[in-house]
């Protein structure tokens, strides 16, 4: 993940998949809060479509990351809920899905629905 310095701040970084053939295979654009964590993202196809819009809530007690909400771009309706929880040495575990029931066959080609779009290290952190 690298600071995009075409987009309008350094609050904000571009993730770009490629497939072997080095073909763009899906680009996701984070932004985060005006306290450094991430607060959403946008995740686009290879073809530059906007496919979904995330975002991220986080435990008030803890600050860490408690969920991530996942929209239809097309629809704006809430399409997957992943819920995270930390062991006792803050170790994020893998997600619990949730997945509304019009998405629960994922299409072709759109295996990053099922991933988690937060990155496990804060990229926009120093050193990271």
């Amino acid at each position: 993940i690298e600071p995009d310095s075409s987009l309008p701040s350094q609050r904000m970084m571009t993730k770009t998949t490629y497939n072997k053939e080095g073909v763009v295979l899906s680009k996701t654009i984070y932004r985060r809060g005006i306290y450094g964590r991430l607060r959403s993202c946008k995740i686009y196809d290879g073809q530059g479509t906007e496919l979904f819009k995330v975002a991220y809530g986080y435990s008030k007690q803890t600050k860490r990351l408690k969920f991530e909400n996942m929209y239809s771009s097309k629809t704006g309706k809430l399409v997957r809920i992943l819920w995270y929880d930390y062991d006792e040495q803050g170790n994020r575990s893998k997600p619990r899905i949730v997945v509304e029931p019009e998405f629960e066959r994922v299409p072709p080609g759109l295996t990053l629905f099922l991933q988690p779009s937060a990155p496990e290290k804060d990229p926009f952190a120093e050193g990271e």
